[in-house]
């Protein structure tokens, strides 16, 4: 009976020690949106445009990555963006619209140019969906076209879409849903990329 009752309070003691013992950190592992820009080709119009920093869905304004299933959204806790996702998808399409260099210029930010027009443009979905029986990447984003205010006209409207793009993921992990949101987000800017064209010719 002695001998259980020291065995106890060294295994209560062994337990408490462990507790104190420091546990290594969580590793984060940290991903960015990347593709090879694809032009919508077109004679260089005598316009400068200005693309704004873009906005996003406060559910997806984080830097953890979310998945949905059907009934949940949720987000992976150690799988991060390495910087906002619509910081990412705001310059990746300025580069493409730089490189489809159909516009006399691209205004930047810091540069001290009035734009003829400018676009602007909401994310409004971001995620891994699992609800369906192949998880894919969701990417929904709203932009819209506007002709700045001059002297006594106010602002026009040019255009306002909506882009949806499903890509299905090839495995069931980050790396690859990160992949295939690329390929939504390079889809999306080329066909932006045309209708803005085609609405300022």
């Amino acid at each position: 009976m002695k001998w259980n009752f020291c065995i106890l309070i060294f295994s209560l003691l062994l337990t408490g020690c462990g507790s104190l013992i420091k546990q290594p950190p969580a590793v984060i592992s940290y991903y960015q949106l990347d593709y090879k820009p694809q032009s919508a080709k077109s004679k260089v119009i005598d316009k400068t445009l200005s693309i704004r920093p873009f906005f996003i869905s406060e559910m997806y304004n984080r830097n953890s990555i979310i998945y949905a299933d059907k009934y949940k959204t949720d987000f992976y806790r150690y799988k991060q963006w390495i910087s906002a996702p619509q910081v990412q998808i705001t310059e990746l399409f300025r580069r493409d619209f730089i490189d489809n260099g159909a516009f006399k210029a691209v205004i930047l930010p810091g540069q001290l140019l009035k734009p003829d027009l400018t676009l602007s443009a909401a994310i409004t979905e971001i995620s891994e969906n699992r609800s369906t029986s192949k998880t894919e990447a969701v990417l929904k984003i709203t932009a819209t076209l506007i002709k700045p205010a001059e002297k006594r006209e106010p602002p026009q409207i040019i255009f306002q879409k909506n882009y949806i793009e499903r890509v299905p993921c090839e495995k069931n992990n980050v790396e690859s849903l990160v992949e295939a949101l690329s390929v939504a987000a390079k889809e999306i800017s080329c066909q932006l990329q045309l209708d803005v064209i085609k609405a300022v010719k």
